[in-house]
């Protein structure tokens, strides 16, 4: 249940010539005045339950509200501003200026929340970096199976009964948000040629639950840490003469960051690693896999790599005689990643000269880094003419080559 109550006071003012009676209506005049509307008021939410349910994408706790508009326009240039719940995560601002058949520019910040609940229950703790911990004294009690003590049940018998860890179990929001910034400029060079520059800059931040697991009786979920963010530009160069046809030329590139390259969890069937005693091929490790929770101490999983898309994307379009154009345009792409690697196992215990010398091919990664690159070239081009009316004809060529010039990965001595 919720409860919301919001009291505003609204300014409104408005520039506008006068009429008087039957007189004739003034000319608009050339430097007009500033039409602004502020908004401010003040907001009160109560709720009963969840906060996040009602709130998913907004933020709409207790405090200050706001919207503001304030914009001008003349024959030649035209101004505007207007913001939004100043002050919250779901705040709103853009900016633009037109100079009419000159110049457009415009920028634009919005927050966006992604509420899943107020009211999470979590026994991990956040040890930085995206590395969150169990308490190792209980997980100690599990691992030695002492009677009465449930990590996570397995068994309809324990179905019922509360995992230990639930005795460790702290509240926190989770939520998640994502900031976006754009930008654009459009300058009309002369009567044939426009240059333009856009860009774009989204953040995430916070946590969002991820599924940890080491096997189907040993799994969980952990508040993952967000970080990372894309810039994204382009930049273009158009030719146009409406009579002839254009040609344009631009450049696009996408580049994601990621902050926190891997995710890792405490096993919560475990405190130390896992190993049978015995020597290869018997051992150390067991040929059951973590199915019987019998794995690492912690386990280690990739988040999505930084990676990179450069492109050079040329259009054109021709106009001939008789109703006839040929359109199309080409583009040269390049998609690169080269993060890290991660080590083939977070197990101290089977990670040693034992295995290696039975598994020669499990001593070292075969590169450090991903070396990862994809090349690709496509093309179309699409010719049309209608000579007469009743005949016309049109035909379409489309090229795409796809490359992936990654280094194969040999996985031999991997199983």
């Amino acid at each position: 249940m919720r409860n919301s109550y919001i009291f505003s006071a609204a300014l409104l003012v408005l520039a506008s010539a006068s009429v008087a009676g039957a007189q004739q209506k003034a000319a608009a005049p050339t430097n007009p005045a500033w039409e602004q509307t502020w908004e401010l008021g003040f907001r009160s939410t109560t709720t009963t339950g969840d906060e996040g349910r009602y709130q998913r994408y907004e933020d709409l706790k207790s405090g200050l509200a706001s919207r503001i508009a304030i914009g001008k326009e003349s024959d030649a240039v035209a101004y505007d501003f207007s913001a939004a719940n100043v002050g919250y995560n779901d705040q709103r601002f853009a900016f633009s200026y037109n100079r009419f058949g000159k110049a457009k520019f415009n920028v634009s910040f919005n927050g966006q929340p992604l509420n899943y609940a107020e009211n999470t229950l979590t026994p991990f703790r956040d040890a930085g970096n995206n590395k969150w911990t169990l308490d190792p004294a209980l997980r100690t009690r599990v691992q030695n199976k002492e009677a009465g003590i449930i990590g996570i049940g397995t068994t309809g018998a324990q179905y019922n009964s509360a995992s230990i860890y639930r005795s460790i179990a702290t509240e926190f929001p989770m939520s998640a948000q994502r900031n976006t910034l754009n930008a654009g400029l459009k300058y009309r060079v002369n009567s044939v040629a426009t240059v333009d520059f856009k860009y774009l800059m989204s953040t995430k931040s916070g946590n969002q639950p991820w599924g940890a697991a080491f096997a189907f009786n040993d799994a969980t979920n952990v508040p993952m840490t967000l970080d990372n963010s894309v810039n994204e530009i382009t930049a273009g160069l158009e030719l146009n003469r409406p009579a002839i046809g254009m040609i344009r030329a631009e450049y696009q590139g996408s580049f994601f960051k990621q902050n926190l390259p891997s995710l890792e969890f405490d096993n919560p069937l475990r405190a130390t690693d896992f190993d049978n005693g015995k020597l290869p091929p018997n051992g150390p490790w067991d040929a059951s896999g973590y199915s019987n929770g019998n794995g690492p101490a912690f386990g280690r999983t990739s988040m999505a790599p930084s990676s990179q898309m450069n492109s050079l994307r040329v259009v054109g379009l021709y106009k001939m005689p008789n109703h006839t154009t040929i359109n199309g345009q080409f583009a040269i792409i390049r998609m690169t990643q080269d993060d890290d690697l991660l080590p083939w196992t977070t197990n101290t215990k089977i990670a040693q000269p034992a295995t290696y010398a039975f598994f020669p091919g499990l001593s070292s990664l075969r590169r450090p880094t991903a070396e990862a690159q994809v090349d690709a070239l496509n093309a179309v081009i699409n010719f049309s003419t209608r000579p007469t009316d009743y005949f016309a004809f049109d035909m379409k060529y489309r090229f795409n080559d796809h490359d992936n010039v990654t280094p194969h990965w040999n996985g031999s001595g991997w199983t």
